[in-house]
């Protein structure tokens, strides 16, 4: 081993920190114990990252973080930590849609349209939003669609691809060409 490297070729992760690849596991075993979130506060699983292991926080940490929290339910946290950190607040969104939290999504929404306009994915998870929600908002939904076309959006169809035998094949939404 050179140069700081360890074994896994993660690099060193600079003066008084750990190398990259133990950096990125220890931020993996922080989010992977959503079981966890209710014994561990945020505040105190920042700190940690910090104090005890030495790690600045930086984008990703939080959108993972946001995420978790996101995805275990715990929103208002998911929330503070997006408000706070100006994290990802598409991490948010899609936990909103996964818990049926409209008016959270809603407010959501506003904030990534107010940050990104010309992005379609915040009209495109908001009208999802709408549409799976058990109360099945379909005018709402109607209505942020329209506001996609009144602004000349387009939402991106789905791709999937499959590889055989050396041969990689792509299937677009729409596309019937391609089968």
């Amino acid at each position: 081993m050179e140069n700081g490297e360890d074994e896994g070729g993660g690099g060193s992760g600079g003066p008084n920190q750990p190398p990259l690849n133990l950096r990125n596991q220890i931020v993996q075993d922080k989010c992977m114990n959503i079981d966890k979130l209710n014994q561990n506060p945020l505040s105190a699983v920042f700190k940690s990252m910090v104090n005890d292991y030495g790690i600045p926080l930086e984008v990703d940490h939080v959108t993972c973080m946001i995420d978790t929290f996101g995805r275990s339910g715990h929103l208002a946290e998911a929330k503070e930590l997006a408000t706070s950190y100006n994290g990802s607040w598409e991490a948010l969104l899609g936990a909103c849609s996964t818990h049926w939290q409209t008016e959270l999504g809603r407010e959501v929404s506003n904030v990534l349209k107010m940050a990104e306009p010309s992005e379609e994915m915040s009209f495109v998870l908001l009208s999802n939003l709408y549409c799976s929600c058990s109360s099945g908002r379909w005018k709402e939904a109607e209505d942020v669609r329209r506001e996609m076309a009144e602004r000349g959006m387009k939402k991106t169809p789905g791709c999937s691809w499959i590889e055989v035998g050396n041969q990689v094949s792509a299937f677009v939404v729409g596309d019937c060409t391609s089968h």
